[in-house]
């Protein structure tokens, strides 16, 4: 037999009355990481394009481009960047 079959009307909407007030903490924890991670995330752009040097960011394991800085974008063009870049992992 169903264990809810037991509950009364009562208990049942108290256990979805809690489970909402969860759900809702768990979307609000998740929302401030989120803004965090957006935050992390500008300030590491910032940092990346202040430095007066080329920078790029690959995956290590397909070798797409994640990430050129301004510095290397300003100096040959992005397009430009990314042929050498290839063409330096050759």
């Amino acid at each position: 037999m169903n264990k809810d079959s037991d509950k009364t009307k009562e208990q049942l909407l108290a256990e979805l009355d809690n489970l909402r007030k969860k759900s809702k903490e768990k979307e609000d924890k998740l929302k401030a990481a989120n803004r965090q991670l957006e935050n992390e995330n500008k300030r590491f752009l910032l940092t990346m394009d202040t430095i007066d040097a080329g920078v790029y960011v690959s995956d290590m394991q397909t070798h797409e481009l994640i990430f050129l800085n301004k510095y290397l974008t300003d100096l040959v063009g992005e397009k430009q960047a990314k042929n050498v870049i290839r063409l330096y992992r050759t």
